[in-house]
């Protein structure tokens, strides 16, 4: 949970809920027409117990699931003789 003071006027936006993923999910957000303003609703999708965080999908893929595999490579040339380093990051 995010151990930060919640403002005690204006407009609440949502700073103790974060994204999941699939299997950690507890919630889903969904549009809604509030008079001729739409708003953002959490609504929970299964039971979540006092203390639990509030988790749902951002709708975004998110940097920290996504799973990044590159090569490095450099080519130089050493006393006339080329090298080439490869190095993979995964």
């Amino acid at each position: 949970m995010d151990a930060t003071e919640e403002p005690t006027s204006g407009p609440v936006v949502g700073r103790l809920v974060n994204h999941g993923t699939k299997s950690e999910r507890n919630a889903i957000m969904k549009v809604l027409d509030v008079g001729d303003r739409p708003a953002l609703c959490l609504f929970a999708s299964k039971e979540i117990p006092a203390g639990t965080e509030i988790l749902y999908d951002y709708g975004v893929k998110v940097p920290w699931e996504s799973k990044v595999c590159f090569t490095l490579m450099i080519k130089f040339n050493y006393s006339h003789q080329l090298f080439l380093l490869q190095f993979k990051f995964a």
